[in-house]
């Protein structure tokens, strides 16, 4: 299971690439109550990973923006995780 910060950045990451608007509206207060800002918010929302959350929040983001580009490839992705990612 993901801790709730980072489920929640993930959620909207994906909501945002995906134009969910109803998943976005919906899980933005869930988002702030797990801990994250409303300039954290704001930023994924523009496709901007925060860079005041921990390391392994910050891959899942960094794998989650590379994961929602149309057609990502190998070295993206590696490039994302980095050599250990957990």
């Amino acid at each position: 299971m993901l801790p709730d910060l980072m489920r929640e950045a993930v959620v909207l990451l994906v909501a945002s690439a995906c134009e969910a608007p109803f998943i976005w509206v919906h899980d933005q207060p869930i988002a702030r109550r797990a801990g994250l800002t409303d300039e954290q918010v704001e930023g994924i929302c523009l496709g901007h990973a925060p860079d005041d959350v921990d390391a392994a929040t910050a891959t899942a983001i960094s794998l989650g923006q590379v994961l929602t580009r149309t057609h990502p490839d190998q070295a993206a992705v590696s490039s994302a995780v980095g050599p250990d990612p957990f």
